[in-house]
């Protein structure tokens, strides 16, 4: 039975990719088309989540429900966070900590990430949070690579604000991302962020000079390098992603919402 609609309650979804698989077959957007025009509101947790499926959707209609609300996080929760790397591996003098949080699994891209930490001086190390089905594949090539002992891998955990802390810079390494939540978790957490040139995470990264191309090792290594051995050009990082995350407040999240929520009630 249908509801009438003056009847049926207010619907809201969120979009969160700036790409799915669905958007390689043409036919399926009159799917998507009638599935989100039950909803009142679509909103979308960045400024190029919405341009990408208003442009999908191709539709004005539609279009006029789309709305931007970036994610949010709870900046204290990292920014107060005390530092537990050392409790759970076994940290050596004078490394350096390279750390990416992600579940490792397509469309991440932590391979990318080994490869350029290969590259880059003995000291370097690579810290990995986060489970999946690349795990194999890491561990072979850090194996090829000949840098086994520099990688390390901790599976998936409860305290990441913890052991981010400890680190040193925050990588983001991926296909896509239509926001990239862990990007300004690393900012909040002090640390500078290198992240894949993609719609949506570099939105939220901002700098030019934080990003790469995707599967570029070279050009990752070589920021990298830049971070660890120009002290200057780190502070400078530092003090940029400390201000850039100040814009992606999960009290800032919440009041949108409820503000957007207030609006459909009337």
């Amino acid at each position: 039975m249908l509801v009438p609609r003056q009847k049926r309650p207010v619907l809201i979804t969120t979009e969160h990719s700036t790409y799915n698989n669905r958007r390689k077959y043409s036919m399926l957007r009159l799917l998507d088309r009638w599935f989100y025009k039950s909803y009142d509101k679509i909103v979308c947790i960045s400024r190029q989540t919405k341009e990408n499926i208003d442009k999908w959707l191709c539709s004005e209609s539609l279009s006029e429900k789309t709305v931007t609300i970036t994610n949010g996080v709870d900046l204290e929760k990292f920014s107060s966070a005390p530092d537990r790397l050392s409790e759970a591996m076994q940290l050596e003098p004078g490394a350096k900590y390279i750390v990416m949080v992600a579940r490792m699994a397509h469309p991440k891209d932590p391979v990318t990430l080994i490869r350029a930490i290969a590259l880059c001086d003995s000291s370097v190390h690579g810290v990995f949070i986060g489970s999946g089905p690349l795990e194999c594949a890491m561990a072979a090539e850090a194996e090829s690579l000949g840098i086994s002992s520099r990688i390390h891998m901790l599976g998936n955990r409860t305290n990441v604000e913890e052991l981010i802390k400890g680190c040193d810079i925050g990588v983001l390494s991926t296909l896509w991302d239509g926001f990239g939540l862990v990007a300004v978790e690393y900012m909040a957490a002090g640390l500078p962020v290198l992240a894949t040139d993609v719609d949506g995470l570099c939105e939220v990264v901002g700098d030019k000079e934080l990003l790469f191309s995707y599967g570029d090792t070279k050009s990752l290594a070589k920021k990298i390098t830049q971070l660890l051995s120009d002290q200057d050009y780190l502070e400078s990082k530092k003090r940029y992603c400390a201000s850039r995350c100040m814009e992606f407040s999960i009290d800032r999240m919440n009041s949108e919402y409820l503000e957007l929520y207030k609006k459909l009630n009337r």
